[in-house]
């Protein structure tokens, strides 16, 4: 049976549980889900990025988050105040630190072990948010993918952004990743990192 592509994390998960991630102080966790959620980023490039960014020496967010072989990536304005408030809360870390730092241990993340460490957080908040699908790295480019193809109502045509950012040879490999059903209806896409941008600010929802 194919699965329904609604039967899977959406961002509005993923803001829940990273609130709970910041409220017991696992900001390395949080910033990762968060930022990997609506930017899109590939889990290597996103982990080997640092705080300078994301955030000047004023510790205010950057208009745009480049990599240095992507894209400019522009922030909206509820992931700014979700960036600024971390790097506070985190007591304003060194600018060439990195902001994926196990709380607990002290050490950077590394793609090897990530996924089981997604599977504890997982394990750990799921009565208080509710997680019944796997959470692992590919969550985080799923569900990115998935806001974009919400927001524009389910179009072909996003489906065609979204192979050139994953780097897929086929519409149909990108179905494949985002468990998605066939649609017909086309017209034109430009705003894809834009995708979640709720009109409040993430203080307000800060627990």
């Amino acid at each position: 049976m194919k699965k329904d592509y609604k039967k899977h994390f959406n961002i509005h998960d993923i803001v829940r549980l990273v609130q709970h991630l910041v409220k017991d102080e696992q900001y390395g966790y949080g910033f990762m889900l968060m930022i990997g959620s609506t930017l899109g980023y590939k889990i290597g490039m996103l982990l080997e990025m640092k705080w300078e960014n994301f955030v000047d020496t004023d510790g205010k967010c950057l208009s745009e988050i480049r990599t240095g072989i992507s894209e400019p990536r522009p922030v909206t304005l509820f992931l700014k105040g979700f960036i600024e408030y971390v790097y506070q809360k985190s007591d304003n870390p060194l600018l060439d630190s990195s902001p994926f730092v196990n709380h607990e241990t002290k050490e950077r993340f590394n793609t090897r072990n990530l996924n089981r460490e997604l599977r504890r957080i997982q394990k750990k908040y799921a009565s208080v948010v509710g997680m019944p699908y796997p959470l692992e790295t590919d969550t985080m480019r799923r569900v990115f993918g998935l806001s974009v193809w919400d927001k524009w109502h389910y179009q072909n045509a996003a489906l065609g952004v979204l192979r050139k950012h994953y780097g897929h040879n086929s519409d149909k490999m990108t179905r494949a990743f985002l468990m998605i059903p066939e649609k017909l209806t086309t017209y034109k896409v430009n705003e894809v990192y834009d995708c979640y941008d709720p009109k409040w600010s993430y203080e307000t929802i800060a627990l």
